[in-house]
């Protein structure tokens, strides 16, 4: 399928932006930038964990709304959670990283500048998204993601059926991302969710852990 002048606009902006981040994109990426916004937006789990929970619930008597639900953890999750705060930490600006990132996950053709978000990920935090694949999984993480929306996008505008196990499936893939792969995530950077949902240092949840404990053996 040939690209619209919009698509090919934003693929040949795509390409000069690599030129120029490739060569210390690797060397100046630090895992403190991706720390700093983590610490900087505290509650960015919160709505797709409330999404991932309507989805499971709808589950037994709506297959095709939890679906629904399961699709959007799994596209936002990917966006939010782990490729946009990389694109942020490498170009410094909102604005642009909001856009870049709309641009990889929306775009098939735009494969240098996701291979070096990939390579960045890879190389800071241990996680491989272009060859990740979940236990018992035939495909891999990125490639279950694709299939889901494009599924997604046929049920939003074809009306298609959606079968009990597919909806399953979604929301074990939604599962894995905000309960699995996020927290790992977290873990390499120091930070873990707390009982709320929300990021912290782990230092510091781990100490006000201790002091609720002292607490309650003081009280008792």
């Amino acid at each position: 399928m040939s690209m619209s002048l919009t698509e090919a606009m934003e693929e040949q902006w795509l390409d000069e932006l690599y030129a120029e981040y490739k060569e210390v994109a690797i060397e100046e990426f630090t895992s403190q930038r991706l720390q700093s916004f983590y610490l900087a937006n505290p509650n960015i789990i919160q709505p797709l964990s409330q999404a991932l929970a309507e989805g499971k619930s709808l589950l037994a008597n709506h297959p095709r709304a939890a679906f629904i639900f399961a699709a959007i953890a799994i596209e936002v999750g990917l966006k939010n959670l782990i490729l946009h705060p990389v694109v942020y930490g490498l170009v410094h600006s909102k604005s642009t990283a909001d856009l870049i990132t709309k641009i990889v996950m929306s775009h098939v053709s735009i494969e240098k500048f996701k291979k070096l978000l990939f390579h960045i990920l890879n190389e800071h935090i241990g996680v491989d998204l272009e060859t990740f694949t979940r236990s018992n999984a035939k495909k891999t993480l990125w490639k279950e993601a694709d299939l889901i929306k494009k599924k997604r996008n046929a049920v939003m505008h074809e009306a298609v059926i959606v079968t009990s196990d597919e909806a399953q499936e979604s929301l074990e893939v939604a599962t894995f991302i905000l309960e699995s792969l996020f927290p790992k995530l977290l873990d390499k950077l120091g930070l873990v969710l707390d009982d709320n949902k929300l990021v912290m240092e782990k230092r510091k949840y781990e100490y006000e852990k201790f002091l609720d404990q002292d607490r309650t053996r003081k009280d008792a």
